[in-house]
């Protein structure tokens, strides 16, 4: 069991480097879509009429793909503030909300299923990038996220402490950093 857990790990693992990869790649694709476009105006008086779009669809997938990427190093928003005033409502606070995080993600699976085959001849006005690769991009993210959240509520449960994926790649045991809710 031990090993097709560590298995299951590292697969884990190298499918979000994957992701961080394919996300810096859509950030790079981001900068140059709005920078050309900026430069294109300043220097050349003509605008890219497709650049807007792309860099939109680039952010959704950027944004997809990191959502995951914050619940497994634990560096997302949350109320601080609140969990300083009181302290003993943190740990339940974020198991709640990510339980509930965990039933919208499976509501926006559900969703992107069902609504996938109504776009499946669709295209983005100017660019014609297909709607089913944007709709896909926003289901693919959401299972990950999912799964994500999965772990981390798995994590909290067993008392293991929360931190960068790339420190616990290969180890089931406490890495020392980080701390459970």
């Amino acid at each position: 069991m031990r090993i097709l857990l560590q298995f299951i790990q590292t697969v884990w693992s190298w499918i979000n480097k994957i992701n961080r990869v394919i996300g810096f790649i859509f950030l790079l694709a981001i900068i140059y879509c709005i920078g050309g476009q900026i430069f294109s105006r300043w220097l050349a008086g003509r605008v890219w009429p497709w650049a807007e779009e792309v860099a939109e669809v680039f952010l959704i997938g950027t944004i997809m793909l990191y959502n995951g990427y914050a619940e497994q190093t634990d560096e997302h928003i949350r109320l601080e503030a609140l969990f300083s005033i009181f302290p003993k409502w943190k740990s339940p606070a974020l198991q709640i909300g990510r339980l509930l995080t965990m039933a919208m993600c499976l509501f926006v699976v559900y969703t992107e299923i069902r609504f996938l085959p109504t776009v499946a001849l669709s295209t983005t006005k100017v660019a014609h990038i297909p709607l089913p690769w944007i709709h896909s991009m926003i289901l693919i993210g959401f299972l990950l996220y999912f799964i994500d959240l999965s772990i981390n509520c798995y994590k909290h449960w067993r008392h293991i402490p929360f931190g960068r994926p790339e420190e616990e790649a290969g180890q089931l045991t406490d890495s020392g950093e980080g701390g459970a809710d």
